[in-house]
């Protein structure tokens, strides 16, 4: 029997007008079957609240079987000009929406119930059952009313997924509204990418911890480190001077916005200029970049780590927790260490890598790498670790990645897989077939290094002058 997984391809798209006009009624839609399913569930509370005896639907089947097709037909007439994946996708963000507040207090946490979408202030999507991959730029949604829909990239990584593996087959599609931008999710059933069965075996058996931080993203226990790119520290700055842009013109062209005091009123009943919108639109388009990048920097760094490790070492973060250091909080966000860890779970599956997490009060930091001896005390600002009873100093990222690894490499070993930590530096594979592991850096010629921070025209300056000296 084939091992199947179900994994989601993302790609943005390029409606025309027509067809981003079809596309937001849909969307439209979905909303609305939303709120009318949010109404139902709010009333039978309150009648239970009263003391009768009412179901209550809470998941994606229940509120289909309650809102029948013949009512769907009373409520919304229109239903024959959209799509049926649009009150399909209403009632499953409901139903998951419900299932997340019930989630949240079961385990203590301060979760608010689901609320009515707003036009404009929400995430809108639309499934479609049967979608067709026309080409490399092309999807079939509703050929009869949309036609062929353009994507912005090439979806040859995908075609040539279903041409490579008989097993996959898509399953739907979820196109999705954020702000002015489309993006088509395809969800596909394939076999298990058992990535590890491609690599030379000892690359299958090599062990690296990973500790993430914040001056660096990441320093693995090889001494690599992986820079963090700061996405939204890099954009503070257009970013308050868009935010002190959009005040501005809140506050002068819409006297409306403030009641008799001078005070704000409720932001739901602002009027808006044109340029206010402008403004607010360029704003979304920031944080929407800032997430971007920050999205792409975690793909890039978990890629790497599961194509190149057997097993991988990590650590537990309460992130949340870690988060209520006012002084730290905003750079931890802009990191994105929960991003990386969840990456981290679902690529290492994918690759047939070993993810070990270490436990939440095991000192990594504190911990001698050459001795074992822990430290009582490691403040933040101590970054070249240095042992008090063998006198090892080493940088404190480095010192906790190794300690990462040695507890993976032994939790692997008692599982009986017989691995090593893998030394400083990337094995490469030579002429014959076998592995070796490079000198370090400070033994490298002058033309064997490279600075990842210059161009590569500088670089290839750089290289040709070292040679001719």
């Amino acid at each position: 029997m084939v091992n199947l997984t179900q994994q989601a391809f993302r790609f943005e798209l390029a409606p025309t007008a027509s067809q981003e006009e079809f596309l937001t009624s849909c969307a439209g839609a979905s909303r609305f079957w939303f709120n009318q399913g949010l109404a139902l569930v709010r009333a039978r509370l309150d009648e239970r609240a009263a003391g009768l005896d009412v179901s209550v639907p809470w998941s994606y089947k229940s509120l289909c079987s309650e809102i029948e097709k013949e009512r769907r037909a009373e409520l919304a007439p229109w239903q024959g000009e959209v799509v049926c994946g649009s009150y399909q996708a209403g009632f499953e963000a409901l139903g998951k929406a419900l299932q997340n507040f019930s989630a949240g207090r079961r385990v203590g946490r301060k979760v608010g119930f689901p609320r009515f979408r707003r036009k404009g202030a929400s995430t809108e999507s639309v499934i479609f059952q049967r979608p067709r991959i026309l080409d490399s730029r092309h999807v079939g949604l509703d050929e009869r009313r949309l036609g062929p829909v353009r994507t912005k990239e090439s979806l040859r990584k995908l075609t040539r997924l279903l041409v490579r593996d008989e097993d996959a087959r898509i399953l739907r599609s979820t196109v999705m509204q954020s702000g002015g931008r489309w993006t088509i999710s395809f969800t596909v059933e394939r076999s298990a990418a058992l990535k590890a069965a491609t690599r030379h075996p000892r690359l299958r058996t090599a062990v690296v911890g990973v500790d993430v931080g914040l001056s660096r993203l990441a320093t693995i226990s090889t001494g690599v480190t992986f820079e963090n790119a700061r996405p939204l520290g890099r954009s503070l700055r257009n970013l308050r001077r868009l935010q002190r842009q959009l005040d501005r013109q809140r506050r002068a062209n819409n006297p409306a916005n403030h009641d008799e005091r001078g005070r704000a009123k409720s932001e739901r009943t602002w009027t808006k200029s044109h340029r206010q919108t402008r403004t607010q639109d360029r704003v979304r388009r920031l944080h929407e970049r800032v997430a971007d990048l920050r999205r792409e920097q975690a793909h890039q760094l978990t890629t790497t780590l599961t194509r190149e490790y057997g097993v991988i070492g990590v650590e537990t973060l309460a992130v949340k927790n870690l988060m209520a250091n006012r002084r730290l909080a905003r750079h931890i966000a802009d990191a994105g260490w929960g991003t990386i860890l969840d990456q981290l779970v679902y690529k290492t599956v994918w690759a047939g890598t070993a993810l070990v997490a270490a436990g939440r009060f095991y000192a990594s930091s504190k911990t001698c790498s050459e001795c074992g001896t822990v430290k009582a005390k490691l403040s933040l600002s101590e970054r070249v670790f240095v042992c008090e009873v063998c006198g090892h100093d080493q940088d404190r990222d480095v010192n906790a990645a190794l300690n990462l690894a040695r507890m993976a490499q032994l939790s692997a070993q008692a599982e009986g897989l017989q691995c090593y930590v893998a030394a400083a530096g990337a094995e490469t594979q030579n002429a014959r077939g076998g592995h070796v592991s490079p000198a370090p850096r400070s033994r490298q010629r002058p033309s064997k290094r490279e600075d990842l921070t210059m161009r590569p025209s500088q670089r290839r300056k750089t290289l040709v002058s070292a040679t001719a000296a």
